[in-house]
C-alpha cells in the first residue's frame, strides 16, 4: 500500500505516548503534521508542541500514529529515525514500522444539559497555528466571541443552538468552563462543524453539531467526568423525588 494514496502533505497527526508513573500507566499525546512524504517508509514531519512547548523527540523513540487523512482517521507505529532543523523549521522524521490502518473512534457518551458557551470561526491556517503554539494568534485573540447555548455534550462534541450560522466543515474555537475538585478549568477547544440546520420552530436560530479535534488528553477527562458528575447527581435528584 503506498503511503501517498493514504496520507497527504498537510494531514494532522498525533503521536501518542504511554509510560509508567507510580505503577500507573500515563499518556501524552503530541500534536503534528505531516510536511513531505519521503518514501513508503519513511515522512517527515513537524517537530510536536505539547501544551504550547516545541517536545525534541528522542531518536529510536517509538510511537502509536494517528493521522486524519480525507475524513478517515489511521493509526500505525511510528519510530524517530532523524531530527532536525530546515532554516527556522524543526522536523522529525518518522520510519512506518506497522500496517496504517483505519482507526475507529470512541463512541462518546451525550449527556443533556443546556449551558451557555462562546465561540470564534476560524480559518484553517488559524487552526493550523493554534495546534503549532497551543494559543490564539493575534488574529484570533482580538476578534469577538459569538455566543451559544448547548444541547448535549460529550467528550468527542458538542450539539448546540446558536444564531451565527457555522457551514458544514467550518473550523470553530470553543470556550467553556469545567467545574473540577480544584475551581472552574477554562476549555479552549477546536471543533469542525459536522452539521447546521435552521430550527423549525425557532427563526433565525441554527441546530449545530461539532467534533472536538486536537484536544490534549487532561482535557477531555475533564469534560468526560464533568459528565460523569453531572448525571450521578442527576439519578441522585431523580431517586430523592
Amino acid at each position: 500500500m503506498l503511503l501517498d494514496n493514504i496520507l497527504k502533505v498537510g494531514n494532522k497527526l498525533e503521536l501518542s505516548e504511554r509510560y509508567a508513573v507510580d505503577g500507573r500507566v500515563e499518556t501524552k499525546n503530541y500534536q503534528s503534521q505531516i510536511a513531505d512524504i519521503i518514501d513508503d517508509e519513511n515522512i517527515e514531519a513537524l517537530m510536536p508542541v505539547y501544551e504550547g512547548r516545541l517536545i525534541p523527540l528522542e531518536k529510536g523513540s517509538e510511537f502509536d500514529a494517528y493521522i486524519s487523512s480525507g475524513g478517515i482517521l489511521y493509526n500505525c507505529k511510528v519510530l524517530v529515525t532523524n531530527r532536525y532543523k530546515n532554516g527556522n523549521i524543526y522536523l522529525v522524521c518518522l520510519r512506518i514500522l506497522t500496517d496504517i490502518k483505519k482507526y475507529q473512534r470512541r463512541e462518546y457518551y451525550r449527556f443533556d444539559i443546556g449551558t451557555d458557551f462562546a465561540f470564534k470561526p476560524i480559518s484553517n491556517m488559524e487552526s493550523m497555528v493554534i495546534s503549532k503554539i497551543g494559543d490564539e494568534p493575534e488574529s484570533v485573540a482580538t476578534r469577538p466571541q459569538l455566543r451559544a447555548v448547548t444541547i448535549d455534550i460529550s467528550g468527542g462534541g458538542l450539539k448546540y443552538v446558536t444564531t451565527n450560522r457555522n457551514a458544514k466543515g467550518e473550523i470553530i474555537l470553543v470556550f467553556f468552563d469545567i467545574p473540577t475538585n480544584t475551581g472552574l478549568k477554562k476549555l479552549k477547544l477546536q471543533g469542525r462543524v459536522l452539521q447546521s440546520t435552521m430550527s423549525m420552530n425557532r427563526p433565525g436560530v441554527y441546530e449545530e453539531r461539532l467534533e472536538f479535534f486536537d484536544v490534549r488528553r487532561d482535557d477531555r477527562d475533564s469534560i468526560v467526568k464533568y459528565i460523569f458528575e453531572m448525571e450521578r447527581k442527576r439519578r441522585q435528584k431523580q431517586r430523592g423525588q
